[in-house]
């Protein structure tokens, strides 16, 4: 599911003018974790976000 996620949220910021950054909260150290790893593999995979000067932040709440 993470990496849905961040594959979704980082295609979607590719396109988009207005958003800049985004956000995701997550409830547990696990969780972050999962979402951290899936991050990395993206931008291994797609250099957009060097370029886009874009940020996608994963928290723990």
């Amino acid at each position: 599911a993470a990496r849905i996620a961040v594959r979704t949220i980082c295609t979607f910021l590719e396109t988009s003018g207005s958003v800049q950054e985004v956000w995701m909260v997550c409830f547990d150290e696990r969780t972050k974790q999962a979402y951290e790893k899936a991050a990395t593999e993206w931008e291994r995979i797609s250099h957009n976000s060097e370029k886009s000067g874009k940020t996608v932040a994963i928290l723990v709440n």
